[in-house]
């Protein structure tokens, strides 16, 4: 792969995500909005209450309660575009980069006593089948894990038909 591949394929990385904070930004904006309406509707009703009412007292909470959220989705809204500039710029330094790498290749970019020590490493690790279903050896004790209860603690036959495969000596 060339750099100047790497690098514009990390310019519109950059440029993606900056999109997509924009596109946050501006659902929280519209977000606040609503809650900005909200807050005047129940301004509207809290004007029409008498103070000491219940629904009074309801409205002007509920138009407090839509103001914060209000105030919180715009600072969001903010975080959400200082977040996207940042990835322009990142996106605009890609690009630089890239122009100036040019035509270097990124996998010829190794030194010869790299590649000997891969294929040493390559050469001497050897796969282990951890994952690998072990069969029943005697001996063998199965480890619980942390909140598991005791392995053998129940049998695994209900009680009632424990004599139907109980073996006789």
């Amino acid at each position: 792969m060339k750099v100047a591949e790497a690098m514009e394929h990390m310019r519109k990385t950059h440029a993606g995500i900056a999109g997509g904070h924009r596109a946050v930004a501006e659902h929280s904006r519209g977000v606040a909005e609503h809650h900005r309406a909200m807050s005047k509707c129940h301004g509207a009703a809290m004007g029409k209450a008498v103070a000491g009412d219940p629904q009074h007292t309801f409205h002007k909470e509920a138009k407090g309660h839509h103001d914060a959220a209000a105030e919180d989705q715009d600072a969001f809204a903010e975080d959400q575009d200082s977040r996207a500039a940042y990835h322009d710029q990142m996106a605009e330094e890609c690009s630089k980069a890239g122009k100036v790498a040019g035509d270097a290749d990124l996998n010829k970019a190794a030194s010869p006593e790299f590649e000997k020590r891969l294929a040493h490493l390559e050469n001497t690790v050897v796969p282990t089948k951890i994952s690998g279903v072990v069969p029943t050896v005697p001996g063998v004790t199965a480890v619980p894990r942390a909140g598991q209860r005791p392995v053998g603690d129940r049998p695994a036959v209900a009680t009632q038909f424990s004599k139907l495969v109980e073996i006789e000596e």
